[in-house]
Parts: C-alpha cells; structure tokens; sequence
C-alpha cells in the first residue's frame, strides 16, 4: 500500500502568483488617488464595491472599483522588497513614500483554518501498463502490455479549507486620520491526498 501526501490547492477566488478578494471600500473623509495612467482619481465619503488583487509577483496591491463618474479605476499600491504581504494572520505598514499613493497603508489578515473528515473514492488516471485483449480463432484471448491507458486508482484525502478575512487602512501622512477602509474576505480550499493506490 503506497502511503503519501499530496497537496492540490483549489481556490474560489484564485492566488498563485496573484489572488483577487472582493469586498467594500469605505471612504470616510474626500479621497483623492492615482490610478495607473497617473491621474487623479478623487471619492466621496461613501462606500464601494471594490477588489484587492494581490500581485505578489510585482509587488503590487491593485485596488480596483467604479468611480462616481461610473469608470473603471485602477489604483496600484506597491509593497516595498524590504515587506512581504502577511501570510495566514498579519500586519504590514507601507507608509506612503513607499507605495506611490499619498496616503498610508497598514494591510491586517486574520486567518482561520478547517478540516473535513476523511473522504475516499476512486479517480481517473492514466498507465503505460495496459493489457489489451486479442481475439484469437481458437476463442482464447491473448493479451500483451503496449501504450498507454486510462485507468483508475482508488484514493483517501480531505479538505482543508482557509478563511482569511482582508482589512487595509488608509491613514493620511504623520496623523491617526483614517481617510478609507477596505474589508473583503477569501476562501482557499486545499485537497490533501493521504493515499493514493496504483492505476489500472
């Protein structure tokens, strides 16, 4: 019996390299930002349906919303090389004369994690091994090993699922004044194989 432990990692909202979090922007004091083509994008106290994209490879946070003039605005907060973005539960402060916006960053993620029972079954998969019958006039059958085929394989796993709660401020320079708040909530879900038979 061949014991392992793989893990496929299935996420609702998608993180590799990059991970989209959909949530609300809650402006509480007039908010001016740059977007990517460098200008100005100014909000109302008011709140946004809005999205974090978390671009790890870059570097980057994109928050991404429809302004009062109903565009689409881009708004992209670089993560200095000397921060990493939290992983599980964390916090970070990017002032703003590190991440190219004119106000203050401090980005907290709260996470919590659960497990499923154990869950067998059987799962498609594919071998070099195939028997293949051949018909011979003798009605006997003859078989030999050639190809590859489709088989299946009888397999043991469970799910392991992680709720990360996303919560970034925005605070003008040298005050506690908080400007904007963003709140917005991801889910990964993790499929760990603890067994895993051979293909036939």
């Amino acid at each position: 019996m061949k014991r392992i432990f793989l893990i496929i990692w299935v996420m609702t909202v998608g993180i590799i390299s990059c991970q989209t979090i959909s949530g609300n922007l809650a402006v509480l004091q007039p908010l001016t930002l740059i977007n990517r083509q460098f200008e100005q994008v100014k909000l109302q106290p008011k709140t946004y349906q809005a999205t974090i994209a978390l671009k790890k490879r870059h570097s980057t946070i994109e928050l991404r919303l429809i302004d009062d003039f109903g565009f689409k605005q881009n708004v992209n907060f670089h993560i200095p090389e000397h921060l990493s973005f939290p992983e599980g539960s964390g916090k970070i402060t990017v002032p703003s004369s590190e991440n190219n916006q004119p106000w203050n960053l401090t980005i907290t993620t709260i996470s919590a994690t659960s497990q499923s029972e154990i869950l067998w079954g059987y799962e498609p998969c594919y071998t070099n091994r195939c028997r293949r019958p051949y018909y011979r006039r003798n009605d006997r059958y003859r078989y030999w090993e050639d190809g590859t085929c489709r088989g299946e394989k009888q397999v043991e796993y469970y799910y392991r699922d992680t709720v990360t709660d996303l919560d970034i401020q925005m605070t003008a320079p040298g005050k506690d004044t908080i400007m904007a708040v963003f709140k917005g909530q991801s889910t990964d879900r993790a499929k760990i194989y603890t067994f895993e038979g051979p293909c036939y």
